[in-house]
């Protein structure tokens, strides 16, 4: 009995050790397994300790909460110093905008050891160490990362996609998303003001009599700054404000944008900060959410934001009265998709998305959305109360902070967060369905995959507003719509002059159907494509020689101090002009300040008449060039200008809407390419582009097109087209003259006019005009907008 008594004793005693040393390490694992180093040199959390939680669904189910990363600035840097102005209309106890990354930057793509904190107890208790929330590294195993990494530009970019994926696949990339609770949501609000007003005021609200008051935000970038300045003239009121954003990589556009607003009134200025904010960018609805934090500052009702491609289509006064309706009901006004599942596939919602070297790469897959998650989203054109304005952009709601998270890696962002923050929020009572704005979309020709150079996915973009399309405006005005887009200068203007003369305030700033759009100036940070470049020197010298002959012996100029300054590309009634050439020629108090217009003969195109009883059977009109634009089908780079760097396109319209075969034929000084082309069928006038040759000799080419002689093709005249174009060698430099280069232009070019800056030794004596006096020229009297303009537009 008493053996049996201490052996069980024993295995008592036994049991005790082994559970103590099953808590020690227990406890030793949890707090202080050292971290361990993985092969970036970089520190990772002890992946053995998993713990496991009872999550909503029951015993022993993983909960969706995962270790957050800690936020970062957005991926590109500040550039910029200018300061938003205090208005005196300031909200009494105000903050100044804060010049600070918000939180809702870009998921950090460093991965950083936790740091102990500080001791809160007496000296001699030990700090507590957290837990890292870095992810330790792994080998990739999704195909969309793999693919990413590889085709990466910079080793930062590619860490950063590794860094994420990894966090991704070790489930501590995103935190759990689970909606506040709320009472349940009734639908939208009716888009009739008479039904608004017919339902009456809802509790607590009141139907003030005080003015109303907007706060825009305008979104550019590019060089189209007399369209921007246009869109200014439009919207400014005093009343309201105008804060503008332009693209860290348009410095041109901030020059002149920031000597604008220095004009303007308090209630117009640039952001202190900028961002590359590329199509379909995580960036763009972080861009929205900074802006929108430092306009709280000021008193508005409602927040509107637009790009430099857009334009009121009906007074302003309008929209002000109408919103004034709406403004007791909190009202928001977006249009959303009506499929979720769809919409979430569509956009890439599913996709874990990573952005730099201005490029979004897609990942791997992941669960969105969230169970209990409902997801809206549709066009990233707003107008949204400022009540809701302060609650997505609060940093106290868990949900809205979790929804940035997700959003931080979320492909066309802006397109829904803002959607489903208000869907699952306390003011999901408040969506009126419809943003009141009108984009011209032509899916066939706008959703090309036209942005793969930028971003791993297919996307759409509306096509630019012609004056075809001036019934299309009219209908919308009456139906209600306040903005349209998009608007571009280069391809239609006129239709610009339409909307400012008669649909918003019954004044246009038309200058006879002229349109300038900056291509190069002197401070620029980045020159232009070297192909460009090539024929603005040349445009350069052959104007200084012309000047200098028609100065002759009596002021002889000295053309070995030449500099270009500028030039613009011209438009007269939507058609391209040339390009006005600013020079100067000479130094000190002999400098003379000249500016020429450069024309060429119907931008190297070329289409064949009909014969007889071939009537709407042209071929044509096909184009050769660079850079060309499938959806607008048109050359970005007006006027041919190709150079022995640049692949060559040709491009136009085939009345033959079945298959056929075309062949091409280049002839250049030395060298003769010949292929054949084959092109499928079509729903209307065949669109086609060829682009086979990668670098062409300079010199003269002559380009034949011959079609195929198959049955059916009897209305078809099949004798070959046939146009020549100039290569141009790749010679930026205005000196040392490039002569071949300039012989060669000047037989496809020409010098159309010129005129005088300002009154110099040559220009005074010479029947010679002055810029401000001669129609084409980009400094001629009421080529811009003048500040007064602006200051005096009426709504």
């Amino acid at each position: 009995l008493n053996v049996g008594m201490r052996r069980r004793k024993f295995w008592w005693v036994v049991g005790g050790l082994l559970v103590v040393l099953c808590l020690q390490f227990s406890i030793f694992d949890e707090a202080s397994v050292p971290l361990e180093r993985d092969a970036a040199g970089l520190h990772g959390r002890n992946p053995r300790h998993r713990p496991r939680h009872r999550g909503p669904g029951g015993m022993g189910e993983r909960a969706l909460s995962r270790p957050e990363p800690s936020p970062s600035p957005p991926d590109v840097p500040v550039v910029s110093t200018h300061n938003t102005p205090q208005l005196a209309t300031a909200a009494p106890n105000a903050a100044p905008p804060t010049n600070e990354v918000p939180s809702t930057g870009s998921t950090s793509t460093h991965l950083r050891t936790a740091e102990p904190t500080a001791p809160t107890a007496p000296p001699t208790a030990a700090p507590t160490v957290r837990p890292s929330t870095a992810p330790r590294s792994c080998a990739l195993s999704q195909p969309d990362a793999l693919s990413a990494v590889s085709r990466a530009h910079t080793d930062a970019c590619r860490t950063k996609i590794r860094s994420t994926a990894c966090s991704d696949e070790q489930r501590m990339l995103y935190p759990e998303l689970r909606p506040n609770p709320l009472p349940s949501c009734r639908g939208t609000l009716p888009r009739d003001t008479k039904a608004m007003v017919a339902r009456g005021l809802p509790k607590g609200a009141d139907r003030s009599a005080a003015p109303l008051r907007i706060a825009y935000l305008i979104a550019c970038h590019g060089r189209s700054f007399r369209q921007v300045k246009r869109l200014i003239r439009l919207i400014y009121d005093p009343r309201h404000f105008i804060m503008i954003h332009v693209d860290s990589r348009s410095a041109y556009m901030h020059r002149r944008l920031t000597a604008l607003v220095s004009e303007l009134g308090p209630n117009v200025w640039l952001t202190s900060w900028r961002m590359a904010t590329i199509w379909g960018g995580l960036n763009l609805y972080q861009m929205y959410l900074r802006a929108i934090r430092e306009l709280l500052v000021y008193p508005w009702d409602y927040f509107i934001n637009l790009s430099g491609a857009d334009l009121p289509i009906a007074p302003l006064g309008k929209l002000a009265a109408f919103l004034k309706e709406y403004r007791p009901y909190g009202a928001n006004f977006l249009t959303s998709h009506s499929n979720e599942r769809s919409f979430v596939q569509k956009q890439g919602l599913n996709k874990t998305w990573v952005l730099c070297d201005n490029h979004m790469w897609r990942t791997g897959p992941r669960a969105f959305p969230p169970q209990g998650v409902r997801v809206e989203g549709g066009s990233d054109w707003y107008i949204m109360h400022r009540t809701f304005c302060e609650f997505v952009t609060s940093d106290t709601d868990q949900f809205v902070q979790n929804l940035t998270k997700w959003y931080d890696q979320s492909l066309l962002g802006a397109e829904s967060f803002f959607h489903t923050a208000l869907i699952n929020g306390p003011m999901c009572n408040t969506l009126v369905g419809m943003n009141h704005r009108l984009a011209n979309w032509n899916r066939a020709r706008g959703c090309k995959c036209q942005y793969k150079a930028i971003v791993d996915w297919c996307g759409c973009s509306p096509n630019v507003i012609l004056m075809s399309d001036k019934n299309k405006l009219l209908q919308n005005v009456a139906s209600g719509m306040f903005f349209a887009r998009k608007f571009d200068g280069k391809i239609s203007n006129s239709v610009i002059d339409f909307v400012e003369a008669t649909l918003v305030n019954g004044t246009s700033t038309a200058v006879h159907g002229f349109y300038w759009e900056s291509a190069f100036d002197i401070e620029d940070e980045t020159p232009p494509p070297v192909g460009v470049a090539t024929y603005f020197s040349s445009f350069a010298r052959l104007g200084v020689a012309n000047i200098s002959s028609v100065c002759g012996a009596r002021s002889p100029l000295d053309t070995h101090s030449t500099q270009l300054m500028e030039v613009h590309l011209v438009m007269k009634d939507d058609k391209f002009l040339g390009y006005a050439v600013k020079v100067a020629v000479g130094t000190g108090s002999q400098r003379t300040v000249f500016e020429t217009l450069m024309t060429t003969d119907d931008e190297f195109r070329f289409s064949q008449k009909p014969r007889a009883g071939q009537a709407k059977t042209t071929i044509g009109p096909i184009g050769v060039g660079v850079d060309y634009d499938g959806k607008e089908r048109v050359f970005n780079r007006r006027g041919g200008m190709v150079s022995s760097v640049d692949p060559p396109v040709i491009a136009g319209l085939w009345p033959i809407v079945q298959q056929f075969s075309l062949s091409v034929d280049f002839r250049g000084p030395t060298s003769h390419v010949k292929s054949s082309h084959t092109h499928g069928t079509g729903r209307e006038r065949l669109l086609f582009t060829y682009q086979h040759i990668k670098t062409l000799e300079p010199g003269a080419w002559l380009v034949s097109l011959t079609p195929d002689r198959r049955p059916g093709y009897e209305k078809l005249s099949t004798s070959p087209l046939e146009m020549r174009f100039p290569v141009a060698a790749a010679h930026p430099h205005v000196v040392p003259a490039h002569l071949e280069n300039d012989a060669l232009i000047a037989s496809f070019w020409k010098l159309d006019d010129l005129c005088s800056v300002a009154r110099g030794d040559c220009s005074s004596t010479l029947p010679i005009p002055l810029c401000k006096n001669t129609a084409w020229s980009s400094m001629r009297d009421r080529a811009d907008i003048t500040v007064t303009e602006i200051l005096s537009a009426k709504h």
